[in-house]
């Protein structure tokens, strides 16, 4: 046990240093907590809750797999959401499969987070998870969803928009709908021009 513990006070250090230092001791910093990899992740996600380190904190955690799962989870906190989906985003496509999994959260925050950052990401291969969670009973999530499948853009996901605009009974979601196909085509058109 003895072991573990110069490893936790080094985690310490080397967070202390991701603030108010050079730019070059911060790197450094970063590049020894990306090595400790999961042993870094506990002090990493408590560090997500102080405002002078949790955006030095998230890009670590951005590069530890280990670390994604726990930032799903982070997204239940309201004190750390925003932090947390920085982390995810940042990670880009590696948070792809847990952010996948993330829209059957039982908890609509989590799922509306996750298709957030999906869109975020611009992952293709979440396109068939969205359109799953298209008709979400959340107005918030449905809302995500929709404007991830903006954000990825491709045919695939134009499709899903426009299927979801024919068989949609909600008005205030209808209408998210048709203002996203509308921003699309739009910029379609500008493109082609």
């Amino acid at each position: 046990m003895a072991s573990a513990e110069p490893s936790q006070e080094r985690v310490r250090q080397l967070i202390k240093l991701l603030i108010n230092e050079t730019q070059e001791i911060q790197n450094q910093a970063q590049d020894e907590l990306k090595m400790l990899g999961a042993d870094s992740v506990p002090q990493l996600l408590s560090a997500l809750g102080d405002p002078d380190s949790w955006y030095e904190a998230a890009e670590v955690l951005a590069n530890i797999e280990e670390a994604l799962p726990e930032l799903i989870n982070c997204l239940r906190i309201d004190r750390i959401a925003n932090a947390a989906s920085h982390a995810l985003t940042r990670s880009g496509t590696k948070a792809t499969r847990y952010l996948v999994k993330a829209l059957g959260d039982e908890s609509a925050d989590v799922r509306s987070w996750a298709a957030l950052i999906l869109g975020l990401t611009k992952d293709r291969r979440a396109v068939d998870a969205l359109e799953a969670s298209i008709n979400d009973k959340e107005e918030d999530v449905q809302r995500n969803v929709i404007l991830a499948l903006e954000e990825i853009g491709d045919s695939k996901a134009l499709s899903v928009l426009r299927a979801a605009l024919l068989a949609n009974t909600n008005p205030e979601v209808s209408i998210i709908l048709g203002e996203t196909l509308d921003r699309i085509e739009k910029r379609s058109r500008l493109r082609n021009k």
